[in-house]
């Protein structure tokens, strides 16, 4: 979209309605945004964006399986 000339306001809403999102925010890949045009502000805007799809802490025990994403280890404390 910055390369299409499309101004932040526009890219921010855009951001900012979407349902679901997926960035790559790590350094690389904000050092890749930053170093082709895309501002603070749109970044500011897509790291807000990306935290509020992150999956709520858990506040009955354990997690599940089903609740976390497949990448993530899932530890069990084995009692003796």
């Amino acid at each position: 979209m910055v390369k299409s000339g499309v101004d932040d306001a526009t890219i921010i809403q855009t951001i900012r309605g979407a349902d679901a999102v997926s960035f790559d925010l790590s350094a690389a890949g904000q050092h890749d945004l930053t170093s082709n045009g895309v501002s603070v502000k749109v970044v500011t805007a897509m790291k807000a964006q990306a935290a509020k799809n992150r999956l709520p802490p858990s506040t009955k025990g354990s997690p599940t399986r089903k609740s976390l994403p497949w990448s993530t280890p899932v530890w069990t404390r084995i009692r003796s």
